[in-house]
C-alpha cells in the first residue's frame, strides 16, 4: 500500500504532519518574480501536455527572470508553482514553466492560494521562492532568493511507462532531505521525448517521484554515496480489470462479524477461528483513526479469540508506559479507565469507544481463567517511564540509583527530544550506556528473585525508555514498534498471542511502493506464517482528524466521505454483502486472486486530513494483506472530556 506513514518517512516528516522548517542556504541561481492579476498562460515547451489541476479562482500570473549569482540569465530552467497549504506529499504543481532565453518566465495559477516557486537548472544549483499573499498585494515588490550548494551534481535519469517506452507527458518531482528543506520545497524534471531528464541538485539523499497521465506513479531513492548514474523510473501498470467472478469469490469466502456491541458472540465464530486461531499475532488495520466501528470490529475480533483461541493481549499503538496503566485496570479493576484513556497522549484512544472495549476486556478478566492485557507498543513520551524507573531503583538499587539518576534524569525533562538533538555521540553514549546498567541490573534481580517487588514493570519502563532512545537516535519507528510486540510476548506476557491494533499502514507487508519495511513486515519476519495482517476497509461515513491551517495549530475536526468511486475496491466489496465482513485471501485462486494482487485504488486517512484527494491511495490487496475487512458505514469517534 501507499502507505502515509511510511511515506513520511521517507520524506522526513514528522509523523501525522507535512510541512519544514525554513533556513538559508549557499549561493545558486536566482528567481526573481512579480505578480500580476490578469489572465496569461504557463510560458515554455513540455509544458501544454501536463495534465494541471483545473483553475478554481480567477487567475494570478507571477512573472520573473532567473539568474545566476553573476546576474546573467538562465535559460531552459524549469519554473514550477506548489501550493502551500498542500501536504508535502500530494502536492502537484499548479502551472510550470521554462525560463526563456533572458531567463523569463510566467506562471497562471489561482489567484487564491499561496505558492512555492521552485527552479532547476541543468548544471546549476537549485532555487526556492516561497510567494504570499501579501507580496500578490503589492504588485511592485519583488523578492529574491538564492540557494543550494556549491557541490552540485547532475541527476540523470528516464521516466518509462510499465512496459518500456519513454513517458514524455510526465513529470518527476524530486523531494531534498529533510535537514535545510523549506516548506513545498519540490523541485521538477520534465522528460524529452526519450524520456530523458536531468536535475542538479547539492548531494544527499532525494526522493525521486514521477508521474504521468493515465499512470500509476514510480518512486525511486537517490542514495548520498549512490555512484552517478542513471536512475529509471518505471511508472506501474494500471490496475487490471475486475474478473466477473471476483464479487462472487469474495462473497463465497466472507465471514459477517456483529460490531452492533459487545458479548453477543459471534454466530459465525468457528470460521473465523479457523482462519486466526494458529496465528502468534493478528495485526488488524483501520483506514482512518478516528472511526468508531475500527475499534469495534477489532474488539469483537479480540474478544472471540480470547475466548476460543487462548488469545491474551491487546497491542496498540500508544504509549507503553501510560498504557500498561490500562492494563492495571483490566487485571485488577483499580482506577480510573476514563482519566487513564484520556492520559494516552494520543486522541486516537481518548474516545468512548476504546473506554467501551477497555470495560469489555475487564469484564472477560472478571470471569475468565485467561485474563487479556491491554498493552503500548509505540514510543511516545519519556517522563513517564523515567519517572517510574528511578523511582524503582531508589527503592531496590540505591546505588544504582545514584550512579545513574544524572544521565537518566535528562529524559524526565519535557524537552527532552530536543536536548537529545542538540547533544554530542559523547551525551548520547553515556544514556545509552547507563540505560543498560539499568537493564543488567534487573536481569540480575530476575534471576535472584523472580518477578517480586514491581520488577516486571520496572522493565516495561525501561523498554519504553530503550524504544524512545532508539527512535530519536534514528531507528524506523516501524521496526521499534514490532520489536517492542516482539518483547511483549516473550518477556511481559510470556507466550503470549496477542491482536495487534494499529493502522492499515502499519499492519501491512511488504510495501510495493515506497519499498519501506513497516510493522507487519518485521513481525512476519519474527514470527513467520503466525503473523496474520489483516487490512480493514470502509464504504462511507465520518471520521474525526487533525486539521491544520498555516500558522495555527492542528485542530481535530471531524469530516465525511461519501461512496467510494466505482472502480475502488472498497466499491466491489461494498457488492459482497453484510454490514460487516472478514475475508480470508490466502485461499483464493485464479483471475480473482491476480486481481488482488494488482494495484487498486482506495482511500486512507491518516492523523491528518485536509481534502478527499488526500484519501485517494492504492493497493496491492493480496499482497499487502492475509486478510480483509469491510465496514459499511463509520462514525466518528465520541471523544473524552
Amino acid at each position: 500500500m501507499t502507505s502515509i506513514d511510511a511515506a513520511r518517512r521517507i520524506l522526513g516528516l514528522a509523523a501525522g504532519l507535512a510541512g519544514a522548517v525554513a533556513c538559508g542556504g549557499a549561493s545558486g541561481p536566482a528567481a526573481e518574480g512579480t505578480a500580476r492579476g490578469a489572465d496569461g498562460r504557463s510560458s515554455g515547451d513540455n509544458v501544454d501536455a501536463m495534465r494541471l489541476p483545473e483553475r478554481s479562482t480567477p487567475a494570478l500570473v507571477i512573472a520573473g527572470a532567473v539568474r545566476d549569482p553573476a546576474g546573467r540569465p538562465v535559460p531552459d530552467a524549469v519554473v514550477a508553482a506548489f501550493p502551500l497549504e498542500a501536504s508535502l506529499l500530494e502536492a502537484k504543481p499548479r502551472a510550470i514553466a521554462r525560463s526563456g532565453a533572458r531567463g523569463e518566465w510566467a506562471l497562471s495559477v489561482d489567484g487564491g492560494q499561496d505558492y512555492s516557486i521552485t527552479v532547476a537548472a541543468a548544471g546549476r544549483s537549485p532555487a526556492y521562492l516561497p510567494w504570499s499573499a501579501a507580496q500578490r498585494r503589492g504588485a511592485a515588490e519583488r523578492a529574491l532568493v538564492t540557494v543550494g550548494a556549491q557541490d552540485a551534481r547532475e541527476l540523470r535519469g528516464r521516466l518509462i511507462t510499465h512496459d518500456g517506452r519513454p513517458a514524455a507527458s510526465g513529470m518527476v518531482r524530486v523531494f531534498p532531505p529533510l535537514p535545510g528543506r523549506k516548506q513545498q520545497e519540490i523541485y521538477l524534471a520534465l522528460p524529452g521525448e526519450d524520456g530523458q531528464f536531468r536535475v542538479s541538485l547539492p548531494r544527499g539523499e532525494y526522493l525521486l517521484i514521477g508521474d504521468a497521465p493515465g499512470a500509476t506513479f514510480s518512486v525511486a531513492r537517490v542514495q548520498p554515496d549512490q555512484p552517478e548514474r542513471a536512475v529509471e523510473l518505471r511508472l506501474r501498470p494500471p490496475a487490471r480489470a475486475m474478473p466477473r467472478t471476483a464479487v462472487d469469490d469474495l462473497r463465497r469466502s466472507a465471514v459477517p462479524v456483529d460490531i452492533a456491541a459487545y458479548g453477543g458472540g459471534q454466530p459465525h465464530g468457528e470460521r473465523l477461528r479457523a482462519s486466526l486461531c494458529g496465528a502468534r499475532v493478528v495485526g488488524i488495520g483501520e483506514s482512518t483513526h478516528g472511526s468508531s466501528e475500527f475499534t469495534r470490529f477489532r474488539g469483537q475480533v479480540l474478544l472471540h479469540l480470547a475466548a476460543g483461541c487462548g488469545f491474551n493481549a491487546l497491542l496498540i499503538e500508544s504509549d507503553m508506559s501510560v498504557a500498561a496503566e490500562i492494563d492495571d485496570f483490566v487485571l485488577t479493576g483499580r482506577g480510573d479507565p476514563a482519566a487513564l484513556a484520556s492520559r494516552l497522549g494520543s486522541w486516537p484512544y481518548a474516545h468512548q469507544e476504546f473506554l467501551a472495549l477497555v470495560r469489555e476486556v475487564r469484564a472477560h478478566n472478571a470471569r475468565s481463567g485467561t485474563p487479556v492485557h491491554i498493552l503500548g507498543i509505540d514510543p511516545y513520551y519519556p517522563q513517564l517511564p523515567a519517572r517510574k524507573l528511578l523511582a524503582y531503583l531508589k527503592r531496590h538499587g540505591r546505588r544504582l540509583h545514584d550512579r545513574v539518576v544524572a544521565r537518566l534524569g535528562v529524559m524526565e525533562r519535557v524537552d527532552f527530544r530536543e536536548w537529545y538533538g542538540g547533544a554530542g555521540e559523547g551525551e548520547h553514549a553515556a544514556l545509552r550506556a547507563s540505560l543498560g546498567e539499568v537493564d543488567a541490573f534487573l536481569e540480575a534481580q530476575e534471576r535472584r528473585r523472580g518477578g517480586a517487588d514491581g520488577r516486571a514493570r520496572a522493565a516495561l519502563h525501561l523498554r519504553a525508555m530503550q524504544s524512545i532512545e532508539r527512535e530519536v537516535s534514528g531507528m524506523d519507528r516501524g521496526q521499534t514498534m514490532a520489536d517492542n510486540a516482539r518483547w511483549l510476548l516473550d518477556r511481559y506476557v510470556p507466550g503470549g498471542k496477542a491482536v495487534l491494533a494499529a493502522h492499515n499502514g502499519h499492519v501491512l507487508l511488504a510495501d510495493p511502493v515506497w519499498k519501506v519495511k513497516e510493522t507487519g513486515d518485521w513481525l512476519a519476519e519474527a514470527f513467520g506464517d503466525r503473523y496474520v495482517s489483516v487490512g480493514v476497509l470502509f464504504g462511507k461515513g465520518s471520521f474525526r482528524a487533525l486539521f491544520a491551517e498555516r500558522g495555527k495549530p492542528p485542530e481535530l475536526r471531524i469530516f465525511s466521505l461519501g461512496e467510494p468511486a466505482p472502480e475502488s475496491l472498497e466499491s466491489v466489496l461494498g457488492r459482497v454483502g453484510p454490514r460487516a465482513f472478514y475475508v480470508d485471501l490466502r485461499g483464493l485462486e485464479g483471475a480473482t486472486r491476480s486481481w488482488l494482487e494488482s494495484e487498486l485504488p482506495c482511500r486512507e486517512v491518516g492523523s491528518m486530513y485536509s481534502s478527499e484527494d488526500q484519501a485517494a491511495q492504492r493497493v496491492a490487496p493480496a499482497l499487502s494483506f492475509h486478510a480483509l475487512a469491510y465496514i459499511g458505514e463509520l462514525t466518528a469517534i465520541d471523544t473524552l472530556p
